[in-house]
């Protein structure tokens, strides 16, 4: 399984692939600091993930933008995209759902996040 994260924060990102690590060290956890660095990566088709996990707040390009661009891009129809925050609004909630992404609060907790995850992923 593959499955990418952007996140402009490294500590973030780190955190995430530790996570992903503590549930199943055969999981591929690709990193990338922005939603254009993703757009790049993903565009040509040759990486396609199970899981994109975004973060929403980025400088320059904001998750919101990014899955703008991401869910148009023929290669991620079967990719499940997930936004991760650390608040999510009400209105956040019917758009993501509206979009068919799924959503995950952001913990300081390694073990948290960790089971969330697979919750997600197991589906």
């Amino acid at each position: 399984m593959q499955i990418l994260n952007i996140d402009d924060d490294i500590d973030d990102r780190d955190m995430f692939c530790m996570a992903i690590e503590m549930i199943d060290r055969r999981i591929d956890c690709v990193q990338v600091e922005s939603g254009e660095l993703a757009i790049k990566l993903l565009a040509n088709g040759k990486y396609v993930p199970e899981f994109i996990f975004m973060d929403i707040n980025m400088p320059r390009m904001n998750g919101y933008e990014c899955v703008q661009e991401l869910i148009n891009l023929p290669t991620l129809k079967s990719t499940q995209i997930v936004i991760l925050s650390s608040t999510f609004s009400p209105r956040d909630q019917i758009d993501f759902g509206a979009l068919g992404l799924k959503y995950l609060s952001k913990t300081s907790s390694l073990s948290s996040l960790a089971d969330s995850i697979k919750q997600l992923i197991q589906r």
